[in-house]
């Protein structure tokens, strides 16, 4: 009896510490992913505390699950001579697999999925971002794991830790929590709404509860709308405004209006080689070619002053196209370039719509496309895993149905551990290209230009000395993505319609061509010696887009109106293709914060945003330096630097990148007309 009783005892005592482990290793994982599930978001102590309440909750719920699942292991492991190293080596493994979330998070899905072990169901997920491992969160908190298992059976072997405390460990946290709980739903009415349901509900649901209550009327997360709402109104009207209370209508409307579209003689003359090819027999053909990381700063056209160039290619199509060279991107990752070029947002990393952190729906060309016109397709072309940011997801809710990602690639083609190459993109863009439907759009995302920065082989380099000029391989990169570009478009200048015609693909092309975002790498404009780290130099480094348009309707423009090349250095954003393309195409229906790329005003200053700091540049190029505030005091609305010169132009900044980020909370956003 006594044996029996040891063997329940010590049973008991290993689900004990079983759970301790599990518990430790899914709290440390959700502090370590809190700013994903939109933790930075949530003001007030007691929102805090219900905030992290609701995570140890889910933490224990999922424990309690993995103990069940676990309970075999802990039987055959008691019943044999207890092995300290065995025990250590599996808790160690399941630590490392279970910590992989932070790189699931991080590079696949929003943190904010349901519960911790949805990334279970998604482990493909490993074979393109294996790599990854060497992610110092993941690293930092598989270690910190592994000095709490060894702590724990540290003190198991000194018996410190007898069973009777452990239980009393355990009965003290149920009753934490139910305590908690109670005083909660008390003192708390807005708990009481979802309090029930924490256990159904997904972490995303809750914490969008929480979000949404702190922006009701007596409790504005972002506050003092309505003195934002006045410095936009005098800025777009010129005059005060006579409301006494704001609502959400009333930002809305301003904000979200009519673009401008009053044309230059430029803007006029390429709509109307749109409309012609519209009514012709020939294909439309737009590009939106989206350049990972391809900075201005690492070629010439916006730099003239450099020795060389690592865009020698895109530095000609500048120099001979349509190009903008006070144009900016609208944040520092991907997913905001892609969500600001095709549906016109103005959203950085923290409120894009790609993950869902905010539930707002923009509304994006190829769904636009699709309504309008009945002999139509949208394609999205990309060579890595379309699960990224949750890619695939995304473009095929707004309209895009072909799409090529990493499996469309042959697996001995060159290739970074993002995915194949960029000219093994391009290649497949140019072998399944074809002259149906009538209008096509295609959106080209590069990668090869990508963190590691691995420079590829799969083209032959014609300039060998410039290699050797780069300071860092990023410019390596940058020339290949380069010379891809280059053989990309020599192909579409020598593809045929048909056998029974001269014209190519090339002259029915409208071709826009941009970085997707910048990054804090050295180029040729801030070399590895500036240590410098003002707005100026951050700002260029982050977000200065490189946005040029070309194409054999542009050259058909610049014919008719005897010019070599157009520039303009009033201040656009990427966003601004977005509206720019909806007016070529006749497509009206729309309201967005931004203007044509062709207009010769704006409604609103250019504001981006990239890793925490909102940048705001110069309407016009050398009239004034940029501005950098946090995104955290702009949201608070705490006292930020404001010039004297220009003082209106950077308070409206403010107002509406304040405003703007409201209506993305509350799920306001991009109503169809």
């Amino acid at each position: 009896m006594k044996a029996i009783s040891n063997i329940k005892k010590n049973t008991l005592e290993l689900i004990s510490v079983q759970f301790l482990i599990f518990f430790f290793n899914l709290t440390i994982i959700h502090f370590f992913t809190m700013n994903d599930l939109g933790f930075e978001l949530v003001k007030g102590n007691l929102n805090r505390f219900i905030s992290l309440y609701i995570m140890l909750a889910n933490d224990f719920l999922i424990s309690i699950i993995l103990i069940l699942l676990f309970l075999p292991i802990i039987f055959i492991l008691n019943r044999k001579k207890f092995k300290i190293k065995t025990f250590f080596v599996v808790n160690l493994l399941i630590a490392s697999f279970l910590s992989m979330y932070i790189i699931y998070t991080d590079f696949y899905k929003s943190g904010m999925s349901k519960l911790h072990l949805k990334f279970l169901l998604d482990l493909n997920f490993l074979s393109s971002s294996f790599n990854m491992i060497f992610n110092f969160r993941y690293l930092f908190v598989v270690l910190l794991n592994l000095a709490f298992i060894f702590l724990l059976i540290k003190i198991r072997q000194a018996r410190f830790m007898k069973f009777s405390i452990l239980k009393l460990i355990v009965i003290s946290l149920l009753s934490i929590f139910l305590l908690v709980s109670k005083n909660l739903i008390s003192e708390s009415s807005f708990f009481k709404r979802f309090s029930a349901n924490i256990a159904t509900k997904s972490v995303t649901e809750n914490f969008i509860y929480l979000l949404f209550e702190q922006l009701s009327e007596n409790d504005k997360y972002i506050r003092n709308l309505d003195s934002d709402y006045r410095i936009l109104y005098r800025w777009r009207y010129k005059k005060d405004s006579t409301q006494v209370q704001i609502s959400d209508d009333d930002i809305y409307n301003i904000i979200q209006d009519e673009p401008i579209l009053t044309h230059n003689k430029i803007g006029a003359e390429l709509k109307n080689q749109v409309q012609n090819s519209l009514s012709g027999k020939e294909p439309l053909y737009i590009w939106v070619i989206l350049l990972e990381s391809f900075k201005p700063q690492n070629g010439q056209w916006l730099y003239p002053k450099h020795e060389y160039s690592f865009t020698p290619y895109y530095d000609k199509l500048a120099l001979s196209g349509l190009s903008f060279s006070n144009a900016w991107t609208v944040g520092g990752v991907t997913r905001a370039g892609q969500q600001g070029s095709l549906c016109g947002s103005w959203t950085g990393e923290t409120s894009d719509a790609f993950r869902g952190t905010f539930k707002y729906y923009p509304v994006c060309i190829p769904e636009l496309l699709n309504e309008k016109f009945t002999n139509s397709q949208s394609y999205y072309w990309y060579a890595g895993d379309l699960r990224f940011d949750d890619t695939q997801k995304f473009w095929t809710t707004h309209g895009i149905k072909f799409m090529t990602g990493l499996g469309d690639f042959a697996k001995d083609s060159e290739s970074t551990w993002w995915g194949a190459s960029d000219k093994s993109l391009f290649d497949k863009v140019n072998a399944l290209v074809t002259i149906e439907p009538k209008v096509q759009l295609h959106i080209v995302m590069t990668l090869t230009n990508h963190p590691e920065f691995t420079l590829l082989h799969d083209l032959t380099y014609p300039d060998q000395s410039l290699l050797s000029k780069a300071e860092v391989n990023m410019q390596k990169t940058t020339y290949y993505t380069d010379l891809s570009l280059e053989i990309f478009i020599n192909n579409l200048k020598n593809r045929k319609l048909n056998k029974k015609s001269n014209t190519t693909i090339w002259d029915q092309s409208l071709l826009i061509m941009v970085n997707d975002h910048g990054n804090f790498i050295p180029d040729l404009e801030y070399p590895l010696s500036d240590k410098s780290k003002n707005p100026d130099k951050l700002a260029n480094m982050l977000t200065r887009a490189n946005l040029v348009m070309h194409g054999g309707l542009v050259e058909n423009v610049l014919k008719k109106l005897n010019l070599h090349t157009f520039n303009t250095d009033i201040s656009k954003s990427q966003a601004d293709i977005y509206p720019t393309l909806l007016d070529f195409l006749n497509i009206n229906q729309i309201e967005t914060i931004s203007d044509s790329l062709f207009s010769e005003q704006r409604r609103w200053p250019v504001y981006t945003e990239g890793f925490g700091k909102v940048f705001v540049p110069p309407l016009h190029l050398n009239k004034y330096k940029v501005v950098q505030w946090k995104r955290e005091d702009l949201l608070e609305n705490k006292n930020v630097f404001i010039p004297k010169e220009d003082a209106e132009y950077y308070l409206t900044a403010k107002a509406l990148f304040r405003l703007n980020e409201y209506l993305k909370i509350k799920g306001i956003c991009c109503k169809k007309r």
